[in-house]
């Protein structure tokens, strides 16, 4: 979908209550992803400046990769339990926290490796509960038939944060090192206000009697989801190959940051590097939405793992943040289409 197209969508969605409910709900999820950006690239430039070591700045972004799995089933439980609304909010006021006690530790001398690896778990695994949640949400405010759009621009709010956030971030982190983190707790209160604001209902069906069911109840829930997901080869492909992507896609954020601080970028010049690749992602999600009209949902998906295999490699030999940006940006080009391709059928 072009640029004018997508002005063209947003000017229909303002024209009643939902679609500007979502547009604003985009904006406020923009502002906080920005923030979370900025500290994506800072978490892990900590845990090397206190400890010095990759493989303890890699158990910091294994604790990040593993928690979005292990949330993501809860987190579906529970947006189909609870009023969306609140479980947005809770999640939003989660991470702020979690950031916040970085400052405190920052300011009282330095982290434990332990504590950073305990906040970028929290941090995923709340991160996990709002992207469930939302997406029921997406679907309280949106028509059926332009989810595919949603989903793509709501993948492209993503890219454009990873434009701004990471720079900044690691310019922040080369001025004061609380800095980051301060600027990724206050990014969510705008989220919190957009949120509070909405007025279309977004309680889920039947939300009310499954609350007052129980624990045992929302056990069988959870594995009656897992048998559905099972029966849909497609979902359940896609569910296996995002489980996989998620661990090699921290590593690879993980790889790229060492490999140019190897060659001698600074703070600053990682977050440049990550803001190339956030270029890839915009101009993925700019194509997303028509291509999904003329590209199979099997190239949509597969087409990401084969360009990855094909860049990858090519960090052997490039070595300059900007060149490791732009590697970055052809990988992440094709990420937009996979996430929209699945995510909407999902939804």
């Amino acid at each position: 979908m072009s640029t004018g197209e997508q002005q063209l969508q947003a000017r229909r969605w303002r024209s009643y209550r939902g679609g500007r409910e979502f547009l604003a709900l985009l904006a406020g999820q923009t502002v906080s992803d920005a923030g979370s950006q900025a500290t994506t690239v800072a978490l892990p430039l900590l845990a090397l400046l206190i400890t010095g070591s990759p493989f303890q700045a890699g158990l910091v972004g294994f604790a990040r990769s593993v928690a979005y799995p292990l949330a993501a089933l809860p987190s579906g439980v529970a947006a189909d339990r609870f009023d969306r609304r609140w479980l947005m909010i809770f999640a939003a006021l989660g991470r702020l926290v979690a950031m916040a006690s970085v400052i405190v530790a920052l300011a009282a001398g330095e982290p434990s490796i332990e504590q950073l690896a305990l906040v970028a778990f929290v941090d995923s695994s709340l991160w996990s509960l709002g992207v469930v949640t939302e997406r029921g949400v997406f679907r309280a405010l949106v028509p059926t038939r332009d989810l595919p759009r949603a989903i793509a621009l709501s993948e492209g709010r993503t890219a454009a944060a990873a434009i701004a956030g990471p720079p900044l971030g690691g310019a922040l982190l080369a001025i004061g090192r609380a800095l980051p983190f301060a600027l990724d707790a206050l990014s969510s209160l705008p989220l919190i206000g957009v949120v509070l604001r909405i007025r279309t209902s977004l309680a889920p069906a039947e939300g009310g009697r499954r609350t007052a069911e129980g624990a045992r109840a929302a056990l069988s829930h959870a594995l009656e989801g897992l048998r559905w997901l099972w029966a849909r080869p497609f979902l359940r492909a896609g569910s296996v190959l995002y489980a996989a992507a998620n661990l090699t896609l921290w590593a690879l954020e993980l790889l790229v940051i060492l490999v140019a601080k190897h060659y001698g970028a600074g703070s600053a010049g990682v977050g440049l590097m990550f803001a190339v690749m956030g270029f890839g992602g915009v101009a993925g999600s700019l194509v997303a939405g028509r291509a999904s009209g003329w590209l199979s949902a099997r190239w949509s998906i597969a087409l990401e793992p084969w360009v990855g295999l094909a860049v990858i490699p090519l960090l052997l030999v490039v070595h300059s943040p900007v060149g490791i940006g732009l590697l970055g940006a052809i990988y992440f080009i094709s990420t937009p289409l996979s996430s929209a391709t699945i995510h909407s059928r999902r939804v």
